[in-house]
């Protein structure tokens, strides 16, 4: 994402200057302990809120979304509010816990993505590193080894240090990591004479340890399709791949114990995470990461709900769990009970009197939703063109480079000024593309770079956000792949597309989708699509 420009920076962090903000900024301030009702927000104006609350105290926030798709809404908005806001200076992100897709007496192991995510976000946040972090209730209430074990896993190695291979290879196979040669996918390690290449966890290259004896020479990225070095490095932290480290002496006790075999080559079988940690009987909380974090209940209600629904679930399959479901979660109510000291907000869209308890401080923000264009970009421009005339400032986001050019020419097609909200650092605003707009130094209207998937609009301060699913109905995310491979996943909203649907490229752009298109290269057949931009 390019630098943000001062002005558009400005814009929002205006909104710390409000009396609503100030009066919430002044109460998480002076009290140590405490609640407070914040209303009237919508979800985008929420994660607007939180990502202008930890700029202003720079303490942990930990916010409880009701589902995991809910939770992804908030880090996608949070990520680029925190990019605005920062202005390039550096800060930890917000992130992400996800909960795990299984639960205990599935007879299941956990997606590997989830597994993966979660291992290196919780070393994270065991190390200090954490702004706002963003968990489904599952998640919330699942209970975690102490931070201190999370710190164990994460092995740092650095030139010139000594370290047995074979006391790697062995701790990398205990947090989750495969053998293979060649290394071509993140959790991927092979050993050749005095080279070790590994692909770690969240990286987007693997690196080459090069040894003399139990020394580490050199430490290079390199590209695994070539296999050549593209750069040296001091040294390198391998993040684990699970967060339950696998003791391998344990699976045939616990595979016995499960009723299944052992399979193969001593590989673990599905589900031996829940073996493992009814052994550990696990007592954190995601809570116990970040030190006194300031906890934010999106919709308190729904979350209620959410956790009656897990707690349903658990104690019908309590007879085919490896031990009773409060080994493995907590009640919502123990949660509150483990912190009694901590600041809370309840964030809701609308919140009556009645929900109120006596003496409680209240602060209510008045914002609408952003309103559905579905492909009308005219409508949505001429709406633009009204409010800036009334004194409003508009932004408009989108995801790509290619998508803010696409805008900047629909913009100059109706004569509508606007102001690029990318800086390259000079001050002044380049044209995407070299190319010639209606752009100017100061407009009304803006066109910020970002994955703002809704907007909002704030009457008191006269700011409307526009977001890429405001102005095309039906949008598609279509990732590109990583460095490890040019394979695609397709999702199964993808299999939904119809022709003529219009979906976003992360590096390409909106697009309209034509058709799925099966392609062989070299004997191998691949799904692709076929969009056209």
């Amino acid at each position: 994402m390019a630098m943000t420009h001062a002005a558009v920076r400005e814009l929002f962090e205006s909104l710390a200057r409000s009396e609503p903000f100030r009066r919430l900024v002044r109460f998480l301030s002076v009290r140590e302990s405490g609640r407070v009702y914040l209303s009237g927000l919508t979800p985008t104006a929420k994660a607007l809120y939180v990502a202008l609350l930890w700029e202003a105290l720079e303490q942990p926030c930990l916010v409880i979304a009701e589902s995991q798709a809910a939770a992804e809404a908030w880090i996608e908005a949070l990520d680029t509010f925190h990019a605005i806001l920062r202005g390039g200076a550096p800060a930890p992100s917000p992130l992400l816990v996800p909960a795990w897709d299984v639960l205990p007496g599935q007879g299941l192991s956990p997606h590997g993505e989830i597994k993966e995510q979660r291992a290196a976000g919780l070393c994270r946040l065991a190390a200090g590193r954490a702004s706002v972090v963003v968990t489904p209730v599952e998640a919330a209430l699942q209970r975690l080894r102490p931070p201190e074990a999370y710190l164990q896993m994460a092995v740092t190695v650095r030139t010139g240090e000594e370290i047995p291979m074979e006391d790697l290879a062995a701790h990398l196979l205990s947090i989750g990591y495969q053998r293979r040669d060649p290394v071509e996918m993140e959790g991927e390690f092979s050993i050749r004479g005095g080279i070790f290449d590994v692909f770690p966890a969240e990286a987007q290259r693997p690196v080459r340890l090069e040894f003399f004896g139990d020394t580490v020479e050199s430490l290079r990225r390199f590209d695994p399709e070539t296999q050549r070095s593209v750069a040296s490095i001091g040294e390198v932290t391998i993040l684990p791949m699970e967060e339950t480290p696998l003791r391998r002496e344990r699976l045939e006790e616990f595979s016995a114990r499960a009723g299944v075999a052992v399979p193969p080559g001593g590989e673990p079988f599905s589900g031996w995470e829940f073996f493992a940690l009814a052994e550990e009987k696990p007592a954190s909380s995601l809570e116990d990461f970040l030190g006194s974090p300031i906890v934010i209940y999106d919709e308190p209600e729904s979350l209620h709900a959410a956790a009656d629904r897990l707690w349903k679930k658990l104690e019908t399959l309590a007879a085919q769990s490896p031990a009773p479901p409060e080994q493995f979660y907590f009640h919502w109510g123990e949660l509150a009970a483990s912190h009694p000291s901590r600041r809370e907000i309840e964030l809701r869209e609308l919140l009556l009197e009645s929900q109120l308890p006596p003496e409680t401080v209240s602060i209510e923000v008045r914002s609408q939703p952003g309103t559905a264009y579905r492909n009308h970009l005219r409508a949505a421009i001429e709406d633009a063109r009204e409010l800036a005339a009334q004194g409003w400032q508009v932004v408009f986001f989108a995801p790509t480079p290619g998508d803010i050019e696409r805008l900047a020419d629909n913009l100059s097609e109706y004569s509508l000024p606007f102001q690029l909200g990318a800086d390259d650092g000079s001050g002044a605003h380049p044209a995407p593309g070299g190319r010639a707009f209606m752009a100017v130094e100061s407009a009304a209207v803006h066109l910020v770079q970002g994955r703002l998937a809704r907007g909002t609009r704030l009457p008191d301060e006269r700011l409307a956000l526009v977001g890429s699913r405001d102005l095309f109905e039906a949008v598609y995310d279509v990732q590109p792949a990583r460095a490890r491979s040019h394979a695609a996943l397709f999702t199964p909203e993808t299999l939904e597309l119809k022709p003529g649907d219009y979906v976003v490229h992360a590096q390409h752009g909106i697009g309209r989708f034509t058709a799925l298109r099966q392609i062989t290269t070299d004997g191998v057949t691949e799904d692709f699509m076929v969009v056209e931009y």
